[in-house]
Parts: C-alpha cells; sequence; structure tokens
C-alpha cells in the first residue's frame, strides 16, 4: 500500500514544474478521457490564464523491423508537448509546427526501448 501512495500522492511527477500541470478533459466521466481536437483547439486559443495548452492521444500502430513487424503503442502528441513537460530525445529533435499541422509532414520519435531492441541504436 506504501508503495502506491508514494507513487502517486508523495514522489513528484517526472517532469518540469509538476504542480503547474492541468488535466483538461470531458466532465462527468472518472478517470482520463479523450476530448475532441475542436474541443482542444478552442481551449488553446481561448484560454488567457495558462501559458500553454497541448494535447496528446493513445494509439496502436505496427512497426516493421528487420526481424519483422511489432505491435507498439503510439500516442500523438501536439509540437509543444515535450518542451511543456521539459522532456528533451536522447537523440534528434522533437516535433515541429509544420508536422502539427493538418496534411503537414510526418515525424516520428521512437522511445529508447523501441530504439534499442529493433533499431540496434542505429541513428
Amino acid at each position: 500500500m506504501f508503495t502506491v501512495i508514494e507513487s502517486v500522492l508523495i514522489r513528484a511527477l517526472p517532469y518540469s514544474n509538476p504542480d503547474l500541470l492541468v488535466y483538461i478533459g470531458p466532465s462527468g466521466r472518472e478517470g482520463f478521457s479523450n476530448t475532441s481536437w475542436l474541443n482542444f483547439r478552442d481551449i488553446r486559443d481561448q484560454a488567457k490564464s495558462l501559458q500553454a495548452v497541448e494535447c496528446y492521444s493513445t494509439d496502436i500502430g505496427v512497426v516493421e523491423t528487420k526481424s519483422g513487424s511489432e505491435s507498439v503503442g503510439s500516442p500523438g502528441a501536439t509540437p509543444g508537448m515535450f518542451a511543456l513537460l521539459g522532456a528533451r530525445p536522447l537523440v534528434g529533435r522533437t516535433f515541429n509546427k509544420e508536422e502539427g499541422q493538418s496534411g503537414g509532414p510526418q515525424s516520428v520519435l521512437l522511445s529508447e526501448g523501441l530504439w534499442r531492441e529493433n533499431f540496434q541504436v542505429d541513428s
């Protein structure tokens, strides 16, 4: 029981300024839930008391590796999500504004585990 309490209530989240982060989502539901892109856009464009508004979604994707196909978690994130969380990639860069636009160029960030296990840390 202590481990749960310590990891959820006592230990700080592994992000920059976790005390400044807020979750915004649909009301009337317990836990985290999705909101629409249009709601996100309205909140982002109209929020006056928030420094930044970013979003992410969860999904499953398929990665083709040298040894075959593998299902992986493939969350989508707005370009500013990484800066908001204070997260930086070990190698390369995060997404740019153009990649966050509808119809913009597509790019991907690999988790360190996927990079090491399936791409032999090739950069």
